[in-house]
């Protein structure tokens, strides 16, 4: 559990996770800079594979990168509710993330930029192979990623 005083948030990513997380980067920062401006409303959220979830929101001042949950008796996507499992970023610590952390973090796990999404795979071709994907249900994959270390001091 991260608490708002800790300087390092940790996030811990397979590299299906991390894969799915690259590809919406752009896009959680084009709504993080229009969460900053107040231009417009922003309720932004995408799933990037193992109940987890990227989320921008009008209200909170963060990029949160959150696991979520189905509570008993709903099943419709939307309903969905955030566990304490993940991390939110402030806006100052999501521009370092975008700036600084994702090229290093490039640089360190070559590995990664060979990484596919499970649903580029050719097992996601088929209905048995979507419905048999552990992303979308639990991953038992290792883990491949580093923590964001916080380079802003806290008060």
């Amino acid at each position: 559990m991260v608490k708002k005083s800790d300087r390092n948030k940790q996030m811990k990513f397979t590299a299906n996770r991390w894969v799915r997380f690259l590809s919406i980067a752009s896009e959680v920062d084009k709504e993080a800079k229009e969460l900053n401006r107040k231009t417009r409303e922003v309720c932004y959220r995408r799933h990037i594979g193992d109940g987890f979830f990227v989320s921008v929101t009008d209200g909170f001042s963060c990029i949160g990168i959150r696991k979520y949950f189905m509570p008993y008796g709903l099943s419709a996507p939307g309903l969905e509710r955030p566990t304490k499992a993940g991390i939110s970023l402030n806006l100052d610590e999501w521009r370092d993330m975008i700036l600084i952390a994702i090229p290093a973090i490039a640089q360190i796990f070559r590995a990664l930029a060979c990484a596919q999404a499970c649903y580029e795979a050719p097992s996601h071709q088929t209905a048995t192979g979507k419905v048999a994907c552990s992303a979308a249900i639990r991953s038992s994959s290792p883990t491949i990623g580093a923590s964001f270390v916080s380079t802003r001091q806290t008060m």
